[in-house]
């Protein structure tokens, strides 16, 4: 009798989490077929865009580059036409595989390739890392075997699997931020910004505790660094390394809690005979926030000390 009554529990048991698995699967399947406008989408419109227009020389980059862009993708800070792509907390690997996807389905053969680094994208504990969509989601196939031979590579392409088996996880960011609504055209305006005093000073904390928090670089991207320099050398072009401008602020926060990251880009740029460009210290330009330059400032970046290098 006990083991009737104990097998009948046991099916009883067993339905909510039958229930809750199917509801799972279902979800995710939704979430697969939801048109997101997110990372890899952004991809996509930057290959189709480009197509049958090379130009001599890109922009890349997390959401610093965003003061350069002229409608999705242009920038016309420069003398002759020229592109910058930019997508919020990205990471290198996210711009290599850009790349290589431009190299390979375009005819874009630039000459000159800028790179903005930032101490907080190569944080092993910030944000931008620690939710990598371009492990969890764009990246391909070939890219995550790329990946297996890169010192630290584990912990990221076993996300990348969980990502890839449970959607929901792996588009979080595209669902969190909701992400289906279309990409924001952008517009120069070249009028120096108000800036909010209060608003600088919270996100001066979010960097402090997201990014800078038990500072450590992490050697993976770092990995991911050197290739994706080789990989644009190997195309026909020079790879230089930027560090925007940053205000006071900013700079002395990174100087306080991430001085790890100048000695050790400094000795990248060195080992690896990369043009390194730190303008970190030029504290004088405009910006928009702590952190990113104005239309303005992007300008005279461009005029002061990129264009004599295309030169």
């Amino acid at each position: 009798m006990s083991l009737f009554t104990s097998s009948s529990k046991f099916r009883e048991s067993g339905k909510p989490l039958a229930l809750f698995l199917a509801v799972q699967a279902l979800a995710s399947i939704v979430v697969v077929l939801i048109p997101w406008t997110g990372a890899g989408w952004f991809q996509d419109l930057i290959v189709e865009q480009v197509e049958g227009d090379s130009r001599e020389v890109i922009l890349m980059g997390d959401s610093k580059i965003f003061p350069f862009v002229d409608g999705r993708i242009d920038c016309p800070f420069f003398e002759d036409p020229a592109y910058a792509f930019a997508w919020d907390s990205s990471t290198v690997l996210y711009h290599r595989i850009l790349y290589d996807r431009l190299m390979n389905e375009t005819d874009l053969r630039p000459k000159i390739v800028f790179y903005s680094l930032g101490a907080n994208n190569f944080a092993e504990n910030g944000l931008h890392i620690q939710r990598d969509y371009a492990t969890r989601f764009v990246a391909r196939p070939k890219d995550l075997f790329n990946y297996a031979s890169i010192e630290g590579s584990f912990p990221y392409l076993a996300d990348s699997f969980f990502a890839r088996l449970y959607p929901i996880y792996g588009r979080r960011i595209e669902i969190t931020h909701l992400m289906f609504r279309g990409y924001k055209m952008r517009e120069i305006d070249l009028t120096p910004p108000d800036r909010d005093p209060i608003a600088d000073q919270n996100y001066l904390l979010i960097y402090q505790r997201g990014f800078f928090r038990d500072y450590k670089i992490s050697e993976f991207h770092m990995g991911n660094l050197r290739r994706f320099v080789e990989e644009v050398r190997a195309s026909g072009a020079e790879m230089v390394l930027v560090d925007l401008p940053v205000t006071q602020e900013m700079r002395d926060l990174e100087r306080a809690f991430a001085s790890e990251w100048d000695e050790r880009i400094q000795s990248f740029a060195d080992e690896n005979q990369v043009r390194y460009l730190d303008l970190r210290d030029h504290t004088d330009m405009s910006f928009r926030d702590i952190n990113h330059l104005s239309n303005l400032g992007a300008k005279e970046v461009c005029e002061r000390w990129l264009q004599p290098l295309v030169d």
